[in-house]
């Protein structure tokens, strides 16, 4: 299946960018793999939730090796202050309890990054309204 398939190449693709990060990163770039992790995730999001564990171990897989992607260097996570189906991935997620904790810890990483340009401050602006616009209804969902 293709979760089976993801529980396996997510986590070698995270070991690869932990060996070699530079070329990884630059080779992920290349191809924008933060589209296709956010497409991936946005697809396991929207399937059935809790249905088997290795269901579960994908989704899991996908949000590290993003998450670890994002982590690498500042200039990824600038770049995705201007990537918007990162941006509304993980604010998507950030509704759905089982991994807002991943979301919310990306949408961090993100907002750290110091912008270096003109555009860049103004993607962060308005990265950080939507955020602070979603708060209240986060903050509400926490609390049920």
């Amino acid at each position: 299946s293709d979760d089976e398939v993801v529980v396996l190449a997510a986590p070698a693709l995270a070991a690869i960018l932990a060996a070699a990060p530079y070329l990884t990163a630059a080779t992920f770039a290349k191809f924008d793999v933060l589209a296709v992790l956010a497409a991936a995730a946005t697809k396991q999001a929207e399937g059935p939730q809790g249905t088997s564990d290795t269901a579960w171990t994908a989704q899991v897989a996908v949000l590290t090796l993003m998450s670890a992607y994002l982590e690498h260097s500042y200039a990824v996570a600038r770049s995705g202050l201007q990537h918007r189906p990162l941006t509304n991935t993980l604010f998507a997620l950030a509704f759905k309890p089982r991994v807002r904790p991943f979301a919310l810890h990306m949408l961090t990483t993100v907002m750290a990054a110091e912008p270096l340009s003109e555009w860049e401050r103004a993607a962060k602006s308005a990265l950080f309204a939507r955020l602070v616009e979603a708060l209240p209804a986060l903050l509400q969902l926490r609390q049920q």
